[in-house]
């Protein structure tokens, strides 16, 4: 039955690999067609707005963290600083 089990789990590994193979191939395709009716000026506002984003997610991080860190950072006067 051990062996039954074991034969079992290697298809399905190699079923999820061949899947996670498929679904990269796909995103990688979805992100070309993205690309081929977007016009540069729009891709440019889109990758600012991306990195600005990522610059907030930073941001709201580091600041959750400083209060996690340190309880007197609650205090609405810090978080001008």
């Amino acid at each position: 039955m051990a062996l039954h089990e074991e034969a079992e789990l290697r298809a399905l590994r190699g079923e999820l690999s061949e899947l996670e193979h498929a679904w990269r191939d796909a995103d990688e395709i979805a992100a070309i067609a993205d690309n081929l009716l977007t016009p540069c000026s729009i891709q440019n506002a889109i990758d600012r707005l991306r990195r600005k984003t990522e610059w907030c997610s930073t941001r709201l991080v580091l600041g959750l963290r400083d209060i996690l860190e340190d309880p007197t950072a609650r205090s609405p006067s810090k978080w001008t600083s």
